[in-house]
């Protein structure tokens, strides 16, 4: 008599004419559709290997994605227009870390170029103060603001961001000297010169 679970052996032969041994276990009626409930739990890896078989058909990028630290994760937030996601991201992680100077200057970032002065540098100070390596970057990050908006056609407020790139890095007074000059040129060029030469006199004060 044969009981569940038991296993028997049974000759078959093969397209080769040759005899084969086949181990069949019984598990009832259908034992070849039964691979749930008693088969999962004596087999819990099958789980882990299904979830890892998961992960692996997940996009690269994704994946890439999920191990990023919430800094890095808001920058690609803001890579896809998604401004709001990175706020929040990096506000919670200022708020968990707030000795994370990378954090506080992304968000500064954000904030200038939104046009929030006030709040971009509380931040930008915050950044400085945690980090001194972090004046360069501030420095850099109101120079390309200030070329931005000359670009634009605002040249009062560029050459206040300008004024602030200075503040933190003295030693770019001469590749702002420069820019100004090289948009002044081009302007005359055009012949436009509506509110360039009040520019070009405000650019002279920052050097």
């Amino acid at each position: 008599m044969i009981h569940k679970g038991s296993s028997i052996k049974l000759l078959t032969q093969g397209p080769d004419f040759g005899t084969k041994i086949i181990d069949h276990t019984i598990w009832g009626r259908k034992p070849e559709n039964n691979l749930g409930g008693r088969a999962m739990k004596k087999h819990p890896g099958w789980i882990f290997i299904i979830v890892s078989a998961l992960f692996f058909l997940i996009a690269p990028s994704t994946q890439a994605f999920l191990f990023k630290n919430n800094v890095e994760k808001a920058r690609e937030y803001i890579k896809a227009n998604m401004v709001d996601n990175a706020l929040d991201l990096l506000k919670k992680e200022i708020e968990e870390k707030p000795t994370n100077a990378e954090a506080h200057f992304e968000l500064g970032a954000i904030y200038l170029d939104q046009g929030l002065h006030s709040q971009a540098e509380q931040r930008f100070k915050g950044a400085v103060g945690l980090d001194a390596k972090f004046k360069a970057r501030v420095a850099r990050k109101h120079m390309q603001s200030a070329v931005v908006l000359m670009d634009k056609g605002n040249y009062r407020d560029s050459i206040r961001y300008f004024e602030v790139a200075a503040s933190y890095q003295p030693s770019l007074k001469t590749e702002i000297a420069e820019c100004c000059m090289k948009k002044a040129n081009e302007l005359i060029n055009k012949g436009i010169t509506q509110n360039t030469d009040s520019s070009t006199s405000e650019t002279a004060s920052i050097i």
